[in-house]
């Protein structure tokens, strides 16, 4: 085997390597922006408070996402849950002041966690 060709099998795995990492991350990165998509439109067209149910999809798919970066239930689970008291406290320095029952937390985090199963499924 010559150099050039040892050059061209060592550049072909490097190439296959970005490849396959470029294709997870682009997966991910969909997944992100998608997930803003649906929040930024959501907001703007007041989708939040029309539709009941408006507010699952962006948490489904930020517990999905949360699958890629760790398949610990637990973690994940602290992660959710912590969004959730960070989702409250924005809303409070926020001139968009909103008021969210104990229940609708309880659904968005149980919404989460069916995401983050999914995506360990998908992922």
């Amino acid at each position: 085997m010559t150099g050039s060709t040892l050059g061209i099998i060592v550049q072909l795995a490097i190439a296959f390597a970005v490849l396959s990492f470029i294709q997870v991350n682009i997966g991910i990165i969909l997944i992100f922006l998608l997930f803003l998509l649906v929040s930024l439109v959501g907001k703007k067209q007041h989708w939040y408070k029309k539709y009941w149910w408006f507010d699952n999809i962006p948490h489904f798919l930020g517990g999905f996402a949360l699958s890629f970066f760790t398949k610990q239930i637990f973690l994940a689970l602290f992660i959710i849950i912590a969004w959730e008291f960070i989702e409250v406290q924005l809303a409070q320095k926020s001139d968009h002041h909103f008021e969210e029952e104990l229940q609708d937390k309880i659904m968005d985090v149980l919404v989460g966690v069916a995401g983050f199963f999914a995506g360990l499924i998908f992922f």
